[in-house]
């Protein structure tokens, strides 16, 4: 499907471009920087990964009414995961706030740029 190849490459396209700026990150600032950079663009790339599943579910099952109710349900446990972890990073003081904000909106961004090379292509 064209909707599996668009995410795909933005998956694809996204851990090579945090791993790479995360790299570089390491001589301009500091490891811990480029740590924060790299575990936010992670979580943003689970994040994605979890609301396409959720679409999915919503979208692809058999009995809609129910299937809304429990796969929004687990979608929002698990952003709440995600919340959780965010919190407990960022009380222990180990990341840069900063650059874990910039790796998890990254990956909005490419998504952004993937979605305009694709409309071009259509």
């Amino acid at each position: 499907m064209m909707i599996d190849r668009f995410l795909k490459r933005v998956e694809i396209r996204g851990a090579l471009i945090i791993l790479a700026l995360g790299f570089l990150m390491i001589f301009i600032w500091d490891v811990m920087v480029a740590v924060s950079f790299v575990f936010g663009g992670v979580l943003g790339l689970v994040n994605i990964r979890w609301i396409t599943k959720t679409v999915r579910g919503i979208t692809e099952s058999r009995n809609p009414s129910r299937a809304k109710g429990a796969v929004l349900f687990f979608y929002l446990l698990k952003l709440g995961i995600i919340g959780l972890v965010l919190i407990i990073t960022l009380k222990t003081g180990n990341v840069s706030p900063p650059a874990l904000l910039s790796g998890f909106t990254i990956i909005i961004l490419i998504i952004l740029f993937e979605g305009i090379i694709s409309a071009r292509k259509i």
